[in-house]
């Protein structure tokens, strides 16, 4: 698997008044393609939750990894249906980007969409104007994350547990700064 690979974000998708861009999947097949790389997907249930699982192979039809990645969200809305095609597109966009360990060339699209914060109450406001926000990693970041837990022989659980987290998603800014500083420290000895 090439290191370092990055892909851009060629479509664009818009929600509501909102826009973001995305890399598609035919775009992913290419890159795929000239690196002789194959994969399969499939859901896997956990706990009433359903996850993309990602294998990956090469041209020969060897495995090399398998990757539990993104979450398939659950459909509402108008139509079900169509919700939920798009939440495994999506899922398995994410999922085979991160067991590949590749970026995008820019941010995920979910931190491009804004929404308007619901109108908080003043004791609401006291409470939190002392409480600094802390954001959770990005899928790129999570991508490094699962890359650096295999290269250090970790699991996602030894991490959870360093860090006192229920899972890597739920992994901050400044938890993921610590991760990977322990990584660079890991890769020069």
């Amino acid at each position: 698997m090439a290191d370092k690979t990055t892909v851009s974000k060629n479509k664009k998708a818009i929600v509501g008044k909102y826009s973001y861009k995305y890399t598609d999947l035919a775009q992913i097949h290419e890159e795929m393609e000239r690196q002789g790389l194959r994969y399969y997907q499939h859901i896997e249930t956990d706990n009433g939750v359903d996850y993309m699982v990602t294998t990956l192979m090469n041209v020969e039809g060897e495995i090399f990894r398998t990757c539990r990645g993104c979450r398939v969200v659950d459909a509402n809305g108008q139509n079900p249906t169509q919700e939920h095609g798009k939440a495994i597109t999506y899922a398995r966009r994410y999922s085979l980007l991160m067991a590949l360990g590749w970026a995008t060339d820019d941010d995920d699209a979910a931190g491009n969409v804004r929404t308007r914060p619901a109108q908080k109450t003043q004791a609401q406001a006291k409470t939190t104007a002392s409480t600094p926000f802390v954001k959770n990693i990005n899928e790129e970041q999570f991508v490094v994350v699962c890359d650096a837990i295999d290269n250090m022989n970790k699991t996602q659980a030894d991490i959870c547990g360093y860090f006192k987290i229920k899972a890597i998603r739920d992994m901050t800014q400044p938890q993921y700064e610590e991760l990977m500083k322990i990584y660079d420290d890991w890769r020069t000895k």
